[in-house]
């Protein structure tokens, strides 16, 4: 049984079933001469198409009572309420007069369909039908002591619901006035009955939550009573526009789903349905149903950290997006926007590289920052990028700087900081990056200066080379007429390429060589 609103008529009819159901449970052990109608449920069915319920009523007949008197009579009298789940939606009185009004109308056997069916509407939504069936005189009532009694009328109330209507179980409660004359004196008497029906379970507490490089859903499992039926299975759904996209499902008994963060967006709201077995083929059934609503990035650093999507954002002279269509960034692209002037790439995971050629020549502009996530910059990456300004600082993820890679970026006006994890810098990395200032610091771990690496970088003051240096390549500081004092080449170097330091005039202090060198190349210093 499911929640639900009836039509006038329908509401009526199923009322006073219910009605009739509770104040016989609440009778317990009743006696023949007690006169309250009963109502049993005889069939329910659940499909993909929706809900059949099937209620048989037993209505005393006074006619077959005491013969010309009235004595055994019992009826509605005033009015009655419908509540379901605390909340009335209905309330009839002339639905039931035939038989419990004034007039006492006689009930004759009548096969098949009886009346019109009646629409049932919940808040204003049809959700299905209403309609007597095989309707009996002279039946006798098997739920009491007196089984030869004929003195009953039977009816089938068969209700029928579309698939919008509840699956899960509901409290329903019946108010109302009932007289009853069975004792020789009327008595009227104020109800209050109430009945549970179990349907299916449903989840809640719907969460989601990473776990390592998984997202993990969880829920806990809900049923309105103890026998509310698990015969089915948990669906997960993403919801992508109009449509629910299928990320997994597992058995009744489990409450948790993992995926992978790729398949994961925060944008998106995500659906969890309990299906019954019956509903094969289904998406999600009514009222088994829960949602969780996208709650947006929850960003530190630019990587979020709930779905581990990443931005790596830019600035252009134009305003315009940089062309990135065939370049791997180590993750997909989910979005290339420009926002309130700002150019932003979106990711489905943090990037490991800036490729190559991915921003050569492009009117790039301000500060670059670089996600930490980064291992690698490869050859030509930022190449004659001249608008880029103030302090460069490459991550401490970032192990290789490819050839070429900030080759001509004159425009830096700060600091440059490397990387601790530096291991290679590649041929013109830093070529005629003229605007650095300050010390020019090389990590320890760095084994590799590339030809040309820093050539014309000419404002910086101050040279620190890494004791891993095993060789400093062709032209490596050629023209960095701003570095002074003193110049230590480490013992692990062994070769010092020709130009090395030529143009570097400002060493004026100590020159101390490798104790392991072998080969010094022509006009190494001037």
């Amino acid at each position: 049984m499911m929640k639900f609103l009836l039509s006038k008529h329908s509401r009526s009819i199923f009322i006073f079933a219910l009605l009739s159901l509770f104040m016989c449970m609440a009778a317990g052990k009743a006696s023949a001469a007690e006169l309250n109608p009963v109502v049993k449920i005889d069939n329910t069915s659940y499909t993909s198409s929706g809900t059949e319920v099937t209620l048989r009523l037993w209505m005393f007949n006074w006619k077959y009572a005491v013969p010309n008197t009235k004595k055994y009579n019992a009826r509605f009298t005033g009015d009655v309420y419908l509540y379901i789940d605390d909340k009335e939606v209905g309330k009839l009185n002339s639905m039931w007069s035939f038989i419990s009004g004034s007039s006492y109308t006689f009930l004759n056997d009548r096969p098949g369909t009886v009346g019109k069916s009646s629409d049932i509407n919940l808040d204003g939504t049809n959700v299905g039908t209403a309609q007597f069936q095989d309707l009996k005189s002279g039946q006798t009532y098997p739920y009491n002591s007196n089984t030869t009694d004929k003195s009953w009328s039977t009816v089938d109330l068969k209700l029928s619901f579309n698939k919008s209507f509840s699956y899960y179980g509901h409290k329903i409660t019946v108010k109302g006035k009932w007289q009853d004359q069975s004792s020789g004196t009327l008595v009227e008497k104020d109800v209050a009955l109430k009945q549970h029906t179990d349907g299916y379970v449903r989840p809640i507490y719907f969460k989601v939550q990473p776990s390592g490089d998984k997202m993990m859903f969880t829920w806990a499992q809900q049923g309105y009573s103890t026998k509310a039926s698990t015969e089915g299975k948990w669906i997960v759904f993403k919801r992508e526009g109009d449509n629910n996209v299928k990320l997994g499902e597992v058995a009744a008994n489990e409450h948790s789903l993992s995926i992978e963060k790729k398949q994961y967006s925060c944008s998106n709201d995500y659906i969890m349905t309990f299906l019954p077995n019956v509903c094969k083929g289904e998406e999600t059934v009514c009222g088994l149903t829960t949602t969780f609503t996208a709650t947006g990035h929850q960003l530190k650093d630019d990587i979020c950290q709930m779905c581990g999507h990443s931005y790596f954002r830019y600035h252009t002279s134009d305003g315009n997006k940089v062309d990135i269509s065939r370049r791997d960034f180590g993750a997909n692209v989910v979005s290339h926007e420009v926002v309130d002037g700002e150019c932003v790439i979106e990711f489905d995971a943090p990037i490991t590289r800036i490729p190559q050629y991915a921003f050569k020549t492009t009117k790039l502009v301000g500060e670059l920052r670089i996600p930490n996530t980064v291992t690698s910059i490869q050859d030509y990456a930022f190449n004659l990028c001249t608008g880029l300004t103030g302090n460069l600082v490459i991550p401490n993820s970032v192990t290789e700087i490819g050839n070429n890679a900030f080759y001509k970026c004159t425009g830096f006006n700060g600091t440059l900081t490397l990387s601790s994890n530096l291991k290679t810098i590649g041929d013109n990395a830093f070529y005629e990056c003229s605007g650095f200032t300050g010390s020019l610091t090389l990590p320890n771990s760095v084994t590799t200066i590339g030809r040309s690496a820093f050539i014309f970088c000419n404002s910086f003051t101050n040279l620190e080379l890494p004791k891993a240096l095993s060789a400093i390549s062709y032209q490596a500081f050629r023209n960095c007429s701003g570095l002074s004092g003193n110049l230590v080449i480490p013992d692990g170097v062994t070769e010092i390429g020709e130009y090395a330091f030529y143009g570097c005039p400002g060493f004026k202090g100590t020159l101390k060589l490798s104790s392991n060198l072998k080969t010094i190349g022509v006009s190494v210093i001037s």
